[in-house]
């Protein structure tokens, strides 16, 4: 039972016409039943960013590119262009051109930047910086770029 659930049996409990008091925990539980109370992340798929130039190799996890199977793989050989890979005790192998790497949310993503044109403003006016990528990532890439 949830304190939310306590809590409000609590309450319940001080409604002093009974039938008032059955109906309104009728009430309750259909709404209960229905909808979850608070952050909940039980049902959760983690989060994840797939790095579609990043190189398929041993070591990475991986996602089927056309999103077929949601799962990471994680891959534990490249031979021949042809990936190994192993998830939960399952093993299978897939071209390394259906794959595509990826991350999950508390994984670290190492951004590289390139460079697609400037603005020169002269003298000591601030530059702009353009960062494309998911918004975590990309707040992680311009705090580290203003600090150093």
């Amino acid at each position: 039972m949830t304190d939310e659930r306590r809590r409000i049996d609590v309450l319940l409990d001080q409604v002093a016409d009974q039938a008032l008091r059955d109906r309104i925990a009728a009430e309750i539980t259909q709404i209960t039943g229905k909808k979850k109370w608070g952050l909940n992340f039980e049902e959760h798929l983690p989060e994840g960013i797939r790095i579609p130039k990043a190189r398929v190799r041993r070591g990475v996890r991986a996602q089927l590119r056309d999103g077929s199977d949601p799962r990471y793989w994680e891959v534990k050989r490249v031979v021949g262009g042809v990936a190994q890979l192993h998830h939960d005790g399952e093993t299978r192998e897939v071209p390394t051109g259906d794959l595509v790497v990826a991350r999950v949310f508390d994984e670290p993503v190492y951004p590289g930047f390139t460079p697609l044109g400037s603005i020169e403003r002269g003298g000591d006016k601030p530059h702009h910086l353009v960062i494309e990528g998911e918004n975590f990532h990309a707040l992680v890439a311009r705090q580290n770029v203003w600090q150093g």
